[in-house]
């Protein structure tokens, strides 16, 4: 798994050949055109929050690189408004995570962060700066820079002292939502597998799923739901835990990661009011945005040759509408 961000202290042994063409005290701005947008986007925000950021004293260089050390996505040079970008990553990113790449990487550059690793007690980042050294789990929880997260994690990089933002502290309860508050739109036992049409279910709704063998499963459980461009996804990996995120024009994001892989007996997915619920066995798990629509919802357990599970199945399958 490549790591997602790194930095690398500049140091005088650096290989001449990154500087052998500029010279001595001369500030030039080289930003390769696919990144021009993301640097303007990054001035835009700072100035936004009264950072007022421009290149003019220092130059900027960004580029790709075919080779990044350490298996990185990207590295800024300290000291240098250098930065390199892996070029097959790049390609693999949605644009939120472009635009986290970039500023994760000015933010050491042109705001002389270092990185940061204090978590919320959901586990999640409290900057968009983290980054090595991560420990043990650490490595595999992703900062979830998307929807109404995004702009905590903006105001934080231009203001390490900000507030935590309310999100970092709401739960809910599974029995939030009554009995008397549904109104059943599909209802399914004993299947291996789901694939199954909601067009029509609205915009609050709760999927629950009481399941059966995932200890069985040698590889992946995934469930997911959404549209004919957006799906958001929760993957329960053997001996490795749960991934919840979306995937966006065929490119996946992590949001939230979870020790969870087995043991398992009920998941509930929950959009009311905007925001998507998740809980496993009705214990909250982690809340993001909401889908604007839905027409598909699939379930699958899988082998290493993505062959489906025999000994996995789903006991009941129920969507409801919320009232």
């Amino acid at each position: 798994m490549k790591k997602y961000i790194h930095f690398f202290l500049f140091v005088q042994l650096l290989s001449l050949s990154f500087f052998s063409c500029k010279k001595d005290n001369e500030i030039t701005y080289d930003v390769d055109p696919v990144f021009e947008e993301y640097v303007q986007r990054f001035i835009a925000e700072g100035a936004a929050r009264g950072k007022n950021i421009n290149f003019d004293d220092t130059g900027l260089l960004i580029e790709f690189s075919e080779k990044i050390v350490n298996d990185a996505s990207g590295y800024c040079f300290l000291g240098e408004h250098h930065i390199v970008i892996d070029k097959a990553e790049w390609s693999a990113l949605t644009d939120d995570q472009k635009d986290f790449l970039l500023f994760h990487e000015l933010g050491h550059c042109e705001l002389d962060r270092r990185h940061k690793n204090d978590q919320f007690n959901d586990d999640s980042w409290k900057s968009m700066m983290r980054g090595d050294p991560l420990l043990g789990d650490q490595e595999r929880i992703p900062v979830p820079y998307f929807g109404f997260r995004i702009n905590y994690y903006l105001d934080e990089l231009f203001n390490e002292n900000i507030a935590a933002p309310d999100w970092s502290t709401q739960s809910f309860a599974h029995n939030d939502i009554s009995e008397s508050d549904k109104t059943l739109f599909i209802d399914k036992q004993d299947t291996p597998r789901l694939f199954e049409s909601t067009t029509g279910i609205g915009n609050n709704f709760e999927i629950d799923l009481d399941i059966k063998g995932i200890n069985n499963v040698p590889f992946i459980t995934e469930l997911t739901w959404g549209n004919g461009t957006q799906h958001f996804f929760i993957r329960i990996y053997k001996n490795f835990g749960t991934y919840i995120g979306v995937q966006h024009q065929s490119k996946d994001q992590q949001l939230f990661y979870h020790p969870t892989s087995g043991d398992l007996d009920n998941i509930t997915v929950r959009q009311n009011d905007g925001i998507t619920q998740i809980f496993f066995d009705e214990v909250f798990l982690f809340h993001f945005d909401a889908l604007p629509s839905m027409s598909m919802i699939t379930l699958e357990a899988k082998d290493g040759n993505n062959a489906l599970v025999s000994n996995f199945s789903v006991e009941n399958y129920e969507l409801s509408q919320l009232d």
